[in-house]
């Protein structure tokens, strides 16, 4: 073979290995290529694999945390709603049933233990009041047994703690007692005495005959804090209505020593005395409305026999002696007809004298 031969077989095997590597080569740099995006992919791909582990991780801790909540409020609210609660108010200790405690429904302690409402807790566990731990004891009592509760052994400073202490916690006690008031009056020879009608109330009406005058005295004393209602149905000449101490008065009973309260012709009766036309008093008319409340508290003075009027939308009052301390109801009416209806007042009516 010629030399020329020789070198062009040699240029053309030089030329294929040249082609071989450059495809060899291509075909590395593709697969390079592939490999790279394959590696890029599953790097992504593994990224996005931790993420979503995390991602489910989180929301796993998530809903374990508010389960572990959700455990704490149920545990808290089984133990609010427990039967026995053991309270410290003001440092006295108390255990009572938490029926007792709510059984004055839109009370304020039937809102703290009715599972509403938290309740701070002292070192052992019991459920705190700032409140007066002394008096607390006969909030108890009332909520015990509602309907026999009585201010009956209390002092007139233990009945106006008591008084505050229902206010703070919204309790209907001195409502209740208001709308009980013994409204049981003294046989009179001059006056017939009924509940026709309504056995709340009691209605007097002078007996026909000569012009006198009927004395009506309440049998029991009232409470501290009591509040009633009269109404004058009928006024044919004279009414008189207020209180007294003296259970065995005279007919002419307003001129009393311990008398006080309000009669026709502007009279206003304290201590048996006629003070007439007292802060504008001007006397009772037929129809006539008002409620009483006396206003006895150991921490004001004087005790004070107060009265709103309806036709006049005023509230009277008179200073009542030092020397009583026992009241009872006590009306007076002159000259037939005249009648005369006494009752406990409604919740609404009670605001308008407190």
């Amino acid at each position: 073979m010629e030399v020329s031969q020789l070198a062009s077989a040699f240029d053309a095997c030089r030329t294929a290995i040249e082609a071989e590597e450059a495809r060899i080569k291509s075909e590395k740099k593709v697969a390079r290529a592939e490999i790279e995006e394959a590696r890029s992919r599953f790097v992504q791909e593994q990224s996005e694999a931790l993420a979503k582990v995390k991602d489910e991780r989180g929301q796993l801790e998530r809903e374990k945390s508010a389960f572990e909540e959700e455990k704490e409020r149920v545990r808290d609210v089984n133990e609010r709603l427990s039967s026995i609660v053991k309270l410290n108010v003001g440092g006295s200790f108390f255990d009572t049933s938490r029926t007792t405690l709510t059984s004055q429904k839109d009370s304020m302690l039937d809102a703290m233990f009715s599972g509403r409402h938290n309740v701070d807790k002292d070192d052992t566990g019991r459920y705190f009041l700032d409140r007066d731990g002394r008096t607390f004891e006969y909030v108890l009592a009332y909520l015990r047994s509602p309907h026999t509760f009585t201010l009956e052994g209390l002092s007139a400073r233990e009945v106006v703690s008591l008084r505050a202490e229902c206010e703070y916690f919204q309790l209907p006690l001195f409502q209740l007692l208001s709308s009980k008031l013994d409204l049981d009056l003294l046989p009179s020879t001059s006056a017939t005495i009924s509940r026709a009608g309504n056995p709340e109330t009691v209605s007097v009406s002078t007996i026909s005959g000569p012009a006198s005058h009927a004395a009506i005295v309440g049998r029991a004393n009232l409470p501290a804090g009591a509040v009633w209602k009269v109404t004058m149905q009928v006024v044919t000449h004279w009414v008189y209505a207020g209180i007294i101490s003296n259970h065995q008065p005279i007919c002419l009973s307003y001129t009393d020593p311990s008398s006080c309260g309000w009669a026709s012709a502007s009279q206003c009766i304290v201590g048996g005395t006629n003070s007439s036309g007292k802060d504008g008093w001007i006397g009772w008319q037929t129809g006539d409305e008002a409620i009483f409340k006396l206003d006895i508290d150991s921490q004001k003075s004087p005790a004070q026999l107060r009265m709103w009027h309806k036709r006049t939308n005023r509230i009277y009052a008179l200073d009542l002696p030092t020397s009583q301390t026992s009241w009872r109801l006590h009306l007076n009416l002159h000259t037939h007809p005249s009648v005369v209806v006494v009752g406990p007042p409604s919740q609404d009516e009670v605001k308008l004298i407190t």
